[in-house]
C-alpha cells in the first residue's frame, strides 16, 4: 500500500501533526535532528504526498488544462511547450486535450477537464467554433466558474483574457513584402472564415491591397483549414484560375504553405522564379523546405508562456480584470519570395505559355 504520513509518523516516532508541519515546510521550530528524521523516513518509506487528498483539503488540484486544435500542427506542438514550462515552474501539471478543430470534441474536452478537477484552462478555440456554436462553447466555459484564457485563435468577447498577436498587422507585413516585390495578383488561402484570428489576416490582406489601391479579387481567395492538404487544394484553384493567375501566395498558416509548395511544384511551377510564396508562423520546419520560406513570425513560445503566467495570476486571485496581450508579428525573409518574374503556365499546347502579370 501507499506509505502514508501515518508510516512516517510511526517509523520516527513522531506526531502526525508534527511530520505533517515539517513536509509542509512549517517545521522550523523543530530541532534539525528531528526535521532529518522525517525527511531520512520519506526517502526510506519512498513516501510522496496524495494530491488527491491535497486537492481536497486545498481546493486547488495544482493542474490545469489545455484544448488546442491540432496535436499535428507543430505551432501548437510550441505553445503548448511554452504553457507546460511555466506551469513546470510553479510545480503545476498540464492536462493536454486536442479538438480535431471539432466543435463537438471541443466540448468533451471542456467537460473532461473539469471533471478532472482542473484549476483553470487555456484553449485555442477550434475552428467549427463560430456563430451559434461559438456562444455554446464560451457559455460552457463560462458556467465553469474557473479562469479561462482564450490563446491564439479566439472569437474575443470580453469575458476571458485573451493572449495573441495583431493578426491584421501580421498580414499587412506579408502583403507590403510582396507589393514591393511587385506583385499586383497575390493568392490568399484563409484559415476557417468563421473566426475572429481568421477575417482579421483577411481584412488585414485586403486592407493593404487597397492602400496600394488595388481592388481585391474574390477569385485569388481560397478559404482552407490550416492542414496541409487545404493548402494543396487551394494552390490548385487558384493557379488554374480562368483569369490570370496569381504570381504570389500568402498562405494563413505555415502547414498550408507547405501544402501549397507541394501543389506549385505538381503544376510544374518553381518557388519563387514563377510564384513566390509566403507563410504565417514561423514553424520550426519553415526554414528547413527545400526552399526556406518567408513568413510570419509569431512568439507562439512566449504566447504560450504568457498565457499559463495570466491563468496562474487568475487561479491565484491576483487578478480580476480581464487582460487582453496582444504580441506584435515580424517578417522573416527567406528565400520564397521574389521580385515579379515572367510566369510559366501549364498546359499550353506547346507545354508552356509564358505571361507577365503586372
Amino acid at each position: 500500500m501507499r506509505p502514508t504520513i501515518k508510516d512516517i509518523a510511526k517509523k520516527t516516532g513522531l506526531s502526525i501533526t508534527t511530520v505533517s508541519l515539517i513536509l509542509n515546510h512549517k517545521g522550523d521550530k523543530f530541532p534539525q535532528k528531528t526535521q532529518q528524521a522525517v525527511f531520512k523516513a520519506v526517502k526510506a518509506l519512498n513516501y510522496r504526498p496524495n494530491q488527491l487528498a491535497i486537492s481536497l483539503l486545498t481546493r486547488q488540484s495544482r493542474t490545469m488544462g489545455l484544448i488546442i486544435p491540432d496535436i499535428c500542427n507543430m505551432f501548437f506542438s510550441e505553445l503548448a511547450k511554452g504553457v507546460e514550462d511555466r506551469c513546470r515552474q510553479e510545480q503545476y501539471n498540464v492536462i493536454l486535450c486536442s479538438s480535431n478543430d471539432e466543435f463537438l470534441l471541443e466540448q468533451q474536452c471542456i467537460t473532461t477537464l473539469y471533471d478532472r478537477g482542473v484549476d483553470g484552462i487555456v484553449i485555442v478555440m477550434s475552428a467549427e467554433s463560430f456563430g451559434p456554436k461559438n456562444e455554446e462553447c464560451l457559455a460552457a466555459l463560462g458556467a465553469l466558474r474557473l479562469p479561462v484564457i482564450l490563446a491564439d485563435c479566439f472569437n474575443d468577447t470580453g469575458a476571458f483574457s485573451v493572449v495573441a498577436i495583431d493578426n491584421s498587422e501580421g498580414s499587412c507585413l506579408a502583403i507590403r513584402y510582396l507589393l514591393d516585390l511587385g506583385h499586383r495578383r497575390i493568392g490568399c488561402i484563409t484559415g476557417p472564415l468563421g473566426i475572429t484570428t481568421n477575417r482579421d489576416r483577411l481584412a488585414g490582406y485586403t486592407g493593404c491591397l487597397a492602400g496600394a489601391n488595388i481592388t481585391a479579387d474574390d477569385t485569388l481567395v481560397y478559404e482552407g483549414d490550416f492542414r496541409y492538404q487545404s493548402g494543396y487544394d487551394g494552390a490548385l484553384y487558384l493557379m488554374k484560375q480562368k483569369k490570370k493567375a496569381p504570381t504570389a501566395l500568402f498562405c494563413h498558416n505555415d502547414m498550408m504553405a507547405f501544402g501549397a509548395a507541394k501543389g506549385l511544384r505538381d503544376l510544374g511551377l518553381r518557388i519563387p522564379q514563377d510564384v513566390s510564396l509566403v507563410g504565417f508562423d514561423d514553424i520550426f520546419f519553415s526554414q528547413y523546405m527545400d526552399v526556406p520560406l518567408t513568413t510570419i513570425a509569431q512568439p507562439v513560445y512566449e504566447m504560450g508562456f504568457e498565457a499559463c503566467t495570466v491563468l496562474l495570476e487568475e487561479i491565484a486571485g491576483k487578478s480580476c480584470a480581464r487582460q487582453r496581450r496582444i504580441h506584435s508579428p515580424r517578417l522573416v525573409i527567406r528565400q520564397s519570395a521574389a521580385p515579379l518574374p515572367s510566369m510559366r503556365l501549364p498546359g499550353a499546347s506547346s507545354g508552356v505559355l509564358n505571361q507577365t502579370f503586372e
